[in-house]
Parts: structure tokens; C-alpha cells; sequence
């Protein structure tokens, strides 16, 4: 089954922040073991980082995926039970 054109081209978006981060070395993380966190007032997961950074992404208030490289000091894990985001793609 194929994925809506907006997830394919989020998962691009992600593949390319991976290849051009902030710092290195960068850790993947996948399924289950993508964070969530927030970062200012808004919550999503973190699905890479560097010693330095996270890649964070989220999904705007209308719903659109988004992605970038957040300072690690400006991420706050939290648990399942504290988050409150919008449904992000598997």
C-alpha cells in the first residue's frame, strides 16, 4: 500500500537532515525507540541525533509533518502519559 504523498516526502526530508547534520557521529533511532519530547510548547519525538543536536519532528497545528535539528539543551523527553501531540506517522 502506499504511503500519502506528504509521509513520502517527510521520510525524504528526514533521510536528508540525517545526511547533513549539525554534528557527528548521528544515531537513527526507529519504531519504538523514536523519543518523544517537547520542545518549547510543542511535542513530537526525536528520531536522530548528534552529541550536540536531535532531529526533532512534529506535526504543525494543521497537521503537516515537519523536521529539524533542535540544540539537545532545548529538548525535554516525556513520557507517553505527558504527551500530547498531534498523530505522527509510524
Amino acid at each position: 500500500m502506499e504511503e500519502p504523498m506528504p509521509v513520502f516526502w517527510h521520510r525524504a526530508k528526514i533521510e536528508h537532515l540525517i545526511e547533513n547534520p549539525p554534528s557527528t557521529p548521528v544515531t537513527v533511532l526507529s519504531g519504538d525507540a523514536r523519543i518523544l519530547a517537547k520542545v518549547r510548547a510543542t511535542y513530537g519525538r526525536v528520531v536522530a541525533y548528534t552529541p550536540t543536536h536531535g532531529l526533532y519532528e512534529w506535526a504543525d497545528g494543521g497537521g503537516e509533518l515537519r523536521a529539524l535539528w533542535e540544540e539537545a539543551k532545548q529538548i525535554r523527553r516525556v513520557t507517553a502519559q505527558e504527551w500530547k501531540g498531534r498523530p505522527l506517522p509510524d
